[in-house]
């Protein structure tokens, strides 16, 4: 199971790194194409504006220099290429759990690149855009490398072409008006022609396909309707609607892809010199698929419906005594482990579908749900109010959530094979599952007594019924979708309770 803000933030997360690369390399190529023009025929960055929709200000159209820095390097504007890339790595740290560290490190090795090397000169600038193109370059190839081609791969692969797509089609609508044949003398034709293509990533392509033949229509059908070319916009829909066939729910947006697809041919046939209604059709299809993804994947807080038991149950006021009471339940989870630790280690062979109970509960509901809280919900809190991000109970929670991560997959791994356990295999259940549960106990009470205790004589009270407040929608958004997980872990807690065959798991 993905939950939903997990494969929006991976979705997300694809859009995001997309834009900044493809900004970074419109900008690029401009720039350089200005460099190569005579004085006279300066460009203005001016156009460039259109791609993070907004237009310049005062100071911008007075000093190119401020122009650049709005385009690459404002934190604040989630279409710059910094902004782009500070937003990819908050979605990112959502989907930490289904994302490969590859990513993370690579996202973060761009924001660092920029945030180091680009203040200074324009030239400096200009290779820090390329030294993050290369970086983009690396973090697709750990996209395909690195991640299981699974749902949360799908969303993150839609991201990217759709983003793709879209920068594509809205690049050549800002250039093309601005490069366009009239009133250039004819010696700047080719200087102008091979500016542009740099700039949309085609350049390769065009040539490959064209030579040296510079046409506008052409170069629409290529950009529009090439299923050849991986940056066309018509190959990235394809992929599209490949992602699409391991996800559920999927005809809406099926049908609103065939519109698009639809679209992107028409655009490809166009003659016009300047492919304005083309272009600006292909864009309004290509926001409505997005818009029909995240209706189908992304329900909106408000839509999600709270448990029934939720309107009866008192609101707490005391967050570390909500993170507690799932600690306990945990320690009932443990000790079903401990149980079928027990009877493995006995020769005996145990119920894998229980063992799997386990595990989906600890990934479900652990990881997504307790997890989350204290990572996403709490962490930020408690660092705003003194406690060290990098050091002490804080940095200790972090490091261990991620070795609790390990043993579980390890566990899922044992729980999914097919064929019977050999002796190894029993062997190894029993001792992953010996270790976890000790690594749990010791874990649930270093927080309580050493993060817990402290943070609640810390927080005033106002802000302790604050995360009560965010834990409990927390839980309302995601307790449909962990429904299953849990109501599994329950019968199966029910049962061994009943049979009164629980061991001490500690």
């Amino acid at each position: 199971m993905l939950l939903s803000s997990v494969a929006e933030a991976m979705f997300w997360t694809g859009r995001y790194v997309e834009r900044s690369q493809a900004l970074a390399r419109v900008v690029l190529g401009y720039e350089r194409l200005s460099f190569d023009l005579s004085a006279s025929r300066k460009l203005e960055l001016g156009p460039l504006f259109a791609l993070m929709d907004r237009t310049p200000d005062a100071a911008s159209q007075r000093d190119r220099s401020e122009a650049l820095r709005q385009l690459v390097l404002d934190p604040d504007n989630r279409s710059s290429v910094l902004g782009a890339l500070l937003a990819a790595r908050e979605n990112l740290r959502v989907a930490r759990v289904v994302a490969p560290v590859e990513l993370w490190t690579t996202v973060g090795m761009l924001v660092q690149q920029l945030k180091e090397n680009a203040p200074g000169s324009e030239g400096a600038l200009l290779e820090a855009l390329e030294a993050t193109l290369a970086l983009g370059n690396r973090f697709e190839g750990e996209r395909q490398r690195s991640m299981t081609h699974d749902n949360a791969f799908a969303f993150l692969e839609m991201g990217c072409n759709i983003e793709r797509a879209d920068m594509l089609v809205r690049s050549i609508a800002a250039l093309t008006p601005v490069l366009s044949p009239a009133g250039w003398e004819r010696a700047y034709d080719d200087v102008r022609w091979t500016g542009l293509l740099h700039a949309i990533g085609l350049h390769s392509a065009y040539r490959r396909h064209h030579h040296h033949q510079a046409e506008l229509p052409r170069l629409l059908a290529l950009a529009m309707s090439d299923t050849s070319c991986p940056r066309a916009v018509a190959h990235c829909l394809q992929v599209v609607q490949r992602q699409l066939t391991h996800l559920p729910r999927a005809r809406p947006v099926g049908e609103q892809l065939g519109v698009t697809l639809a679209t992107a041919f028409a655009a490809g046939r166009s003659a016009e010199a300047l492919p304005r209604q083309p272009t600006a059709q292909l864009s309004e299809q290509l926001a409505r698929l997005s818009s029909t993804i995240s209706t189908c994947y992304f329900p909106c807080e408000e839509e999600v419906q709270a448990p029934p038991l939720a309107a009866t149950r008192p609101r707490r006021s005391d967050p570390f005594e909500h993170l507690t009471k799932e600690h306990a339940y945990m320690d009932r989870v443990l000790r079903v482990l401990g149980t079928l630790a027990g009877v493995a280690g006995e020769g005996t062979p145990i119920d894998r579908t229980e063992l799997r109970t386990i595990v989906t509960f600890l990934a479900d509901c652990g990881e997504l749900g307790h997890h989350e809280k204290e990572e996403s919900i709490l962490t930020p809190v408690l660092a705003a109010h003194g406690f060290d991000w990098y050091d002490g109970p804080l940095a200790v929670m972090r490091r261990e959530h991620r070795q609790e991560h390990y043993f579980i997959q390890v566990l899922t791994h044992l729980a999914s094979q097919r064929n019977e356990w050999s002796r190894d295999d029993a062997r190894n259940f029993v001792g992953v599952a010996g270790e976890l549960i000790h690594f749990l106990y010791s874990h649930m009470a270093h927080e309580e007594h050493d993060l817990f205790e402290r943070a609640a004589r810390t927080l005033p009270a106002n802000v302790q019924a604050a995360l009560c407040r965010s834990f409990e929608e927390l839980d309302a958004r995601q307790g449909p979708l962990a429904a299953e997980s849990r109501a599994a872990m329950t019968t199966l807690l029910e049962k061994y309770s009943t049979q009164g065959a629980l061991r001490s798991a500690s």
